[in-house]
């Protein structure tokens, strides 16, 4: 780690600042440990990487999943990235399920327009593929994830970095509980990561807390189910295999990501298929109609043409009955297309929040986070 990350790290116990213990050697800290300097608690550096995080019944799960992910990449024999070198042009690899990442990285890319200036968390980071573009972009780069592996996690972002001539920061930590400073990064950047959370109002409040005031929240490559579709058939159609090794899957819908994102205090929410993206405002009204989703101009309800569908939307609605409608009134028909299609066919989904630039302090009290 580069000590520089000192000014952008706490103690993921108490909140207070972190000292390193250990060896400097040209500005980096190889072995060693970082230690806080309120509750007096030892976090160690193993090969450059801090590993910041609680280790208590709250990691627990997320050491099992860390833990999942390698032995998923072994038993599918995609563990040893020695002489691969897929992992230095990624996301664009021409195979599936990376032909759908990197469109939804271009839209992210597009929706934040970096000039360099930014910092970034790359949270979820994985093998870090993200955070080097940013790097690459001039951009002060904090990637953090579950797994420290040097295969298939944060490790391999050293074989990343010096592919491409470039430095980001590597932290081992829980994503809901972010060993970060408050008020830091312009953007916080997740892909399918969000889905990955047992507690998803808890990731989000702590994404909060550590934006700038006026910062945004990037999420890309997420599921979003149809409002109908019981979550639990769609994990058992779509994640069986992940759930079995240990790994953390959920299958929000509209209504849950909504809720979650205005519970922490985000405004200015946008949340939409990838595929929307770039269709004009025609183009977006004909694939509307090609899958027979109608949305009324400007209005709550998003109807469907298909009277299954419709029944299925409606028991559903049943279930979330003593709880209020999260969605505000759409802003333009394209938003109401846009919901409309979400709440009834589902897909993958951008997602872009922000922090208000006037914030509430008790959102940004740690005591309201973790």
């Amino acid at each position: 780690m580069r000590t520089e990350l000192l000014e952008l790290v706490m103690c993921p116990h108490c909140h207070a600042s972190l000292a390193v213990q250990g060896e400097i050697e040209d500005g980096h800290v190889w072995q060693g440990a970082l230690v806080c300097q309120g509750c007096g608690v030892r976090y160690g550096v193993d090969n450059g990487i801090p590993h910041l995080y609680v280790d208590d019944e709250r990691w627990a799960p997320k050491a099992r999943e860390a833990q999942g992910w390698i032995d998923f990449h072994k038993d599918k024999g995609i563990y040893d990235q020695t002489g691969v070198d897929i992992d230095f042009i990624l996301p664009y690899y021409d195979q599936e399920p990376w032909i759908s990442v990197a469109q939804h990285f271009d839209v992210a890319l597009d929706l934040m327009a970096l000039d360099g200036s930014e910092k970034v968390l790359d949270l979820g980071a994985a093998r870090t593929w993200a955070a080097k573009h940013f790097a690459l972009r001039d951009c002060n780069t904090v990637a953090l994830d579950i797994v420290a592996d040097d295969q298939i996690g944060l490790g391999r972002g050293w074989a990343l970095m010096q592919e491409a001539g470039v430095e980001y920061h590597l932290v081992v930590g829980d994503s809901e509980n972010l060993p970060l400073q408050p008020d830091t990064f312009d953007f916080v950047f997740a892909a399918a990561v969000l889905h990955h959370t047992s507690d998803l109002p808890l990731l989000l409040r702590n994404v909060y807390r550590v934006l700038k005031p006026g910062g945004a929240l990037i999420a890309a490559n997420e599921p979003c189910i149809p409002v109908a579709t019981d979550s639990e058939q769609a994990l058992e159609r779509d994640a069986a295999e992940e759930l079995a090794y240990g790994i953390n899957e959920s299958r929000p819908n509209l209504f849950d990501y909504w809720s979650a994102l205005d519970g922490a205090g985000f405004v200015d929410l946008d949340i939409f298929p990838v595929q929307a993206y770039r269709l004009s405002d025609v183009q977006l009204e004909a694939w509307s109609l090609e899958m027979s989703v109608v949305a009324s101009p400007l209005g709550r309800t998003p109807v469907q043409r298909w009277p299954h569908v419709i029944a299925g939307c409606l028991r559903r609605w049943r279930d979330l009955w003593g709880k209020p409608n999260p969605l505000p009134p759409a802003r333009s028909r394209r938003e109401a297309l846009n919901r409309a299609i979400l709440l009834h066919r589902g897909g993958g989904i951008c997602l872009l929040a922000h922090k208000p630039i006037e914030t509430t302090p008790a959102k940004l009290h740690p005591d309201k986070v973790g």
